[in-house]
């Protein structure tokens, strides 16, 4: 897959303007992060109930008293 997208990237934009806009491109790891995070609790919550998936969130994210 990534062949193909790099192939067709550069026959539309040209091999020299695909170069920039490699060199220009700055991830956004905020929306990266979000996403994991979303898709990390749809699936954590699917396998409990909510009232379970609440003490699964405090006893394996907090710290114990």
């Amino acid at each position: 897959m990534f062949c193909y997208n790099f192939m067709r990237t550069k026959s539309i934009l040209g091999f020299d303007k695909m170069l920039q806009a490699i060199q220009n491109w700055k991830p956004n790891y905020r929306k990266v992060i979000c996403a994991f995070k979303t898709k990390l609790l749809q699936q954590i919550g699917s396998q409990y109930n909510s009232i379970q998936f609440l003490f699964y969130l405090r006893f394996k994210f907090l710290p114990a008293n």
